[in-house]
């Protein structure tokens, strides 16, 4: 079985040679960022299916996401590897040797057999998160990038980007706004890329409450912070360094690769010199889309 997709302007193609029984595929989220095949990929991932995971030499464990999901280890001269359980289990489901690049992935996978099915096989969401999704952080903070905790929405070619913690009420906006007809890229998780020396945010599959996605980009036009508001909608001035200590809160920061972190503060320090720091409080109203379109937007969308 063959899978392409583009996720940020990156080309994945998946390969599981063998063919074995595939379950629950196209899945929802993944379904739009799936391409014809291509004749390069950005990030070639091979996937063999197997009844138990072979005993590894790990190497040093370097970070573990600490609930339970994945681990990664560095594996010194043959790169990196990822181990990821089943989610809800704790039981080991799959080891990932990674390149030093962050270009090749050699998966092993152990097999699955769903309720109902007399076969075994293997589920292609169960390695795609949190495996690609994990790569692509570290691949983007090698190159110029970050995936971002914050909602974004289109209006026209360019983006508007809404970031901040869990219940500052950034999939709460990415719906007033679908309401009202624009399209939103993503209400959990964005991909900001420097792109033909501009700054491009990208959809992704990987979503926060209200599921909102889609395979769509666009130049960065406003980045804001955001605050629950308690009477009325305000914007205000926040400082660089507040700014960016706070987009470091809301991204993955590999501390222990000392390039990937000296690359993604610098990232954040041009990222707010060109857009701005701004800081958005809002009431739970629609009418913060009309407060927005006022102060920023062109009445696209």
């Amino acid at each position: 079985m063959d899978i392409f997709m583009e996720i940020g302007g990156y080309r994945v193609s998946l390969k599981e040679p063998m063919d074995r029984q595939c379950f629950i595929w196209p899945n929802k989220r993944f379904e739009p960022f799936l391409t014809p095949r291509s004749g390069y990929s950005d990030i070639t991932i091979t996937v063999r299916i197997t009844k138990t995971l072979p005993t590894l030499n790990k190497g040093e464990l370097i970070f573990d996401s600490g609930v339970g999901l994945w681990k990664l280890y560095d594996n010194a001269s043959d790169g990196f590897l990822i181990e990821s359980c089943l989610p809800g289990s704790g039981r080991l489901l799959s080891q990932s040797k990674v390149s030093r690049d962050f270009s090749s992935i050699q998966a092993t996978l152990r097999e699955v057999r769903p309720k109902n099915s007399t076969r075994t096989g293997w589920t292609p969401n169960n390695f795609l998160n949190p495996i690609l999704e994990t790569v692509l952080q570290l691949k983007l903070a090698r190159e110029g990038g970050v995936i971002l905790h914050s909602s974004a929405v289109l209006t026209g070619e360019e983006a508007l980007l809404f970031c901040g913690p869990s219940g500052a009420g950034k999939s709460t906006i990415a719906d007033f706004f679908l309401d009202r007809g624009y399209t939103v890229l993503n209400d959990e998780r964005v991909i900001i890329r420097k792109t033909n020396n501009d700054f491009t945010a990208f959809g992704t599959p990987w979503t926060g409450s209200s599921d909102l996605f889609c395979n769509r980009h666009g130049k960065l036009k406003n980045l804001f912070l955001l605050r629950q508001g308690q009477t009325s909608h305000e914007i205000n001035q926040v400082s660089q360094p507040q700014m960016i200590a706070a987009l470091m809160q809301q991204t993955y920061l590999p501390y222990w690769d000392a390039v990937g972190m000296s690359r993604i503060a610098d990232f954040f320090q041009e990222i707010t010199e060109t857009r701005g720091c701004l800081g958005l409080s809002f009431v739970k109203s629609p009418d913060v889309v009309d407060f927005l379109n006022e102060k920023f937007l062109a009445h696209t969308r």
